[in-house]
């Protein structure tokens, strides 16, 4: 009754059929609610009640005209009165609004006096209005299935029939119908996840014969690099002089890593960072000798000796099951023992524990090897089983002469310093040298070690370790020497190359030998 007759700005909102609800009457001033007849329908729109109380009743109208006449959906409308004016929804708001609201207050005061409710014009019988909302129903259904079938509309169209045998066999039909379809669409759908299935396996099946043949590529490389490190290590370990046998297992340009081992001989150009730097296979052969020469030196064997059958036997060992791989290499520990210390002489074996890195070129050969372990730990070993004795401090252990400075310092060893070319002259002499071979310093400087030669002297055995010196390794061996006045010795001499301090290369600069009698002389 916007602003009509009553002039009070009551509005009343009727809904069309549809889902069930209740009318609602309300009132723009009050901002409040009154119950109203129940209703088929909800409306998806919101009213702002303390904006409608605020409006004119004209303003009110309008925004209740434009969202509500269009449908139809006064309650005051009646069926003739809805057919007979067509046009409405596309009159203007106002006039639409105005018209809807003559009549309904009309009609409402019509019913009230002669006994009837608003909405006379409606359906007599609630069997009418049920028929009436079927019908919506179907109507609706068929139009969300234009898409359907010939067969699939002609049934919805039956569910118009007033038979009710034909409606239920519609019903039936419709849901047998839709019992094919919902068939159809899983049975199309398990197709759909079964190829999906395949191709997934496939994909599967594939990717595991790629990571299997990876790893069966990788389990023949790794087996390969561990063959490759012990052999190496064997090489290593037996000394080998022959440059062939070592280019079977490292490259030509190998580097070879450890820490500083004092107790025996190697290049002071070869430290780097406190660490020992060896390039190239001539120097990992000279590291290799020089190992068992520290070695032999404490049973006085020579590891040139034409009596002794025994010499000094080293073997590595690597743990297979710490091995750790990389792209380029692998890790693990390691273990060097002496086998034969005890056979020699000497009161225990000696070993050392540590870790090794290895790293592989294109080809497979080892072309990096880094060895870690604890030196002053094995020096102190080498000691023990020298002397029996334990070590008290650091300044008890023997240390290796490897500069020409350390072999001239004052020394209860009898020693020998030479050229480090052939024919290794001479050029200094110490104290215990001049009163073991009897020759004075000057008779001795300028001469070669010949001159402790004679008949029982093992002529072969010289000419290897002279081999040794002119390589620049370290070497030694046992050999009969004799003195000035001609009595012969049995002497254990151990050579160490020398490099000067003055030189920044780190070249080798002169010779070392260190003579130890095994006997007396006769």
């Amino acid at each position: 009754d916007a602003g009509g007759e009553s002039g009070k700005g009551r509005v009343s909102v009727w809904c069309a059929p549809g889902t069930p609800g209740t009318a609602r009457r309300i009132d723009p001033r009050s901002g409040g609610y009154r119950s109203g007849i129940r209703i088929k329908q909800r409306i998806g729109v919101q009213i702002n009640l303390g904006t409608m109380a605020s409006q004119e009743s004209s303003d009110f109208r309008g925004l209740v005209d434009c969202l509500f006449f269009p449908e139809n959906v006064f309650d005051s409308i009646g069926s003739s009165s809805a057919s007979t004016t067509p046009s409405a929804a596309d009159a203007p708001a106002s006039s639409s609004f105005a018209s809807a609201g003559a009549s309904a207050p009309a009609s409402r005061r019509a019913a009230a006096r002669g006994g009837a409710r608003p909405g006379a014009d409606a359906p007599s019988s609630k069997r009418q209005r049920t028929e009436k909302v079927g019908a919506g129903a179907a109507s609706d259904t068929r139009t969300d299935n234009e898409t359907s079938s010939n067969h699939s509309t002609s049934s919805d169209a039956g569910g118009d029939s007033d038979n009710p045998d034909e409606r239920e066999e519609n019903r039936k039909e419709r849901n047998r119908r839709h019992a094919r379809e919902t068939r159809l669409r899983k049975k199309n759908y398990m197709h759909s996840l079964q190829q999906q299935l395949e191709a997934m396996t496939e994909e599967r099946n594939l990717l595991e014969k790629e990571i299997q043949e990876k790893m069966n590529a990788e389990c023949g490389q790794h087996s390969r690099w561990v063959k490759t490190v012990r052999c190496a290590l064997a090489l290593r370990a037996a000394g080998c002089p022959d440059v062939d046998q070592w280019r079977k297992f490292v490259d030509e340009e190998i580097v070879l890593v450890h820490p500083i081992t004092p107790y025996r001989s190697f290049r002071t150009g070869d430290v780097v960072s406190n660490r020992c730097v060896l390039m190239g296979i001539p120097d990992i052969i000279q590291d290799a000798s020089s190992l068992l020469v520290s070695l032999a030196a404490l049973c006085k064997t020579g590891v040139h000796d034409a009596e002794r059958k025994i010499k000094v036997q080293v073997r590595f060992a690597i743990d297979d099951e710490a091995l750790h791989f990389s792209e380029e290499g692998l890790m693990c520990p390691f273990e060097m023992k002496t086998v034969n210390l005890e056979a020699l002489g000497l009161r225990t074996e000696v070993s050392k524990n540590g870790c090794l890195r290895a790293q592989f070129n294109e080809e497979g050969r080892l072309k990096h090897l880094e060895l870690c372990f604890d030196p002053i730990s094995f020096w102190r070993q080498m000691q023990q089983a020298n002397t029996g004795s334990q070590i008290s401090s650091i300044d008890d252990l023997l240390l290796a002469p490897n500069t020409l400075e350390q072999a001239l310092s004052h020394s209860k060893e009898a020693r020998v310093v030479t050229e480090a070319a052939r024919p290794f002259r001479i050029t200094h002499v110490n104290s215990a040298w001049t009163d073991l071979c009897g020759f004075t310093q000057e008779e001795a400087c300028g001469q070669t070690l010949r001159c402790l030669q004679g008949e029982d002297t093992d002529g072969n055995t010289v000419a290897q370790l002279v081999e040794d010196c002119n390589d620049g390794k370290a070497t030694s061996m046992e050999v009969t020497n004799y003195d000035k006045e001609g009595k012969k010795f049995r002497n254990f001499l151990q050579v160490y190359p020398l490099t000067s301090a003055e030189s920044s290369s780190g070249e080798i600069s002169h010779m070392l030998g260190v003579l130890k009698p095994l006997g007396p002389k006769h």
